[in-house]
């Protein structure tokens, strides 16, 4: 993530009401292009990465968003 410019302390603050779990993760992921999460189906693990980590990433790894699927 670092290489993409992205550090852990980055804030996010938006306002919802009453909205999905997934609309939720798509208005955070939204603000960070370049941003995805994926499912490690091998390892049964959930993660924010780079999308240019996912293009590096292996078969067991499915794109659940990105910051361009909007």
């Amino acid at each position: 993530m670092k290489s993409e410019g992205y550090t852990q302390n980055m804030p996010v603050d938006f306002k919802a009401d009453q909205v999905t779990g997934f609309a939720t993760l798509q208005a955070i992921i939204n603000k960070f292009p370049k941003l995805a999460i994926v499912i490690k189906r091998d390892i049964d693990q959930v993660e924010l990465t780079t999308t240019t980590a996912v293009k590096k990433a292996a078969p067991a790894t499915i794109v659940l968003m990105t910051s361009v699927q909007r």
